[in-house]
């Protein structure tokens, strides 16, 4: 099997896992969905993100990551301090995509994004901060999402 059939296989299997979560709980599924691809990046990123002191350096290191690692071709993100802070991040050739184009298929909400669930990982870890992946939209030639983050938890 080459790279690609299998990355589709992968994206269509997932699909379907997460079709089964929101048939059965609807869109409270993404809050069931947030470490999915978690370990298996982490194992990749192979650093000690504990030195990591703010929005922009986890933005700069997963950009620089993801890119070196081929999962997307382009990212660009903007921190946002209006009513809430908020990451947007716009990623063109993800290697899941597909994934998203066919939940998408299924009347189905992009409820997962395992590079958007990378950096609400770094966030809580690094930072403790707590985020929720607020939405996800497809478009022609790229995908946008929206990462929403909290003051940090008291300790």
């Amino acid at each position: 099997m080459k790279r690609n059939d299998i990355a589709d296989y992968m994206n269509e299997v997932l699909a379907d896992v997460v079709q089964s979560f929101y048939d059965e709980r609807g869109r409270g599924a993404r809050y069931r969905l947030t470490l999915v691809g978690i370990d298996y990046l982490k194992i990749l990123l192979e650093k000690d993100f504990n030195n990591l002191n703010n929005i922009e350096e986890i933005m700069s290191l997963v950009t620089k990551f993801i890119k070196d690692k081929h999962l997307v071709e382009d990212v660009s993100w903007q921190l946002n301090e209006e009513v809430a802070q908020y990451v947007t991040m716009k990623v063109s050739g993800c290697l899941h995509r597909k994934l998203c184009e066919k939940l998408v298929s299924r009347d189905i909400e992009i409820l997962v994004c395992p590079i958007a669930n990378f950096v609400m990982y770094l966030m809580e870890n690094a930072l403790n901060m707590t985020s929720e992946f607020a939405s996800a939209e497809l478009g022609d030639l790229h995908c946008s999402s929206k990462i929403v983050f909290f003051n940090p938890k008291l300790s």
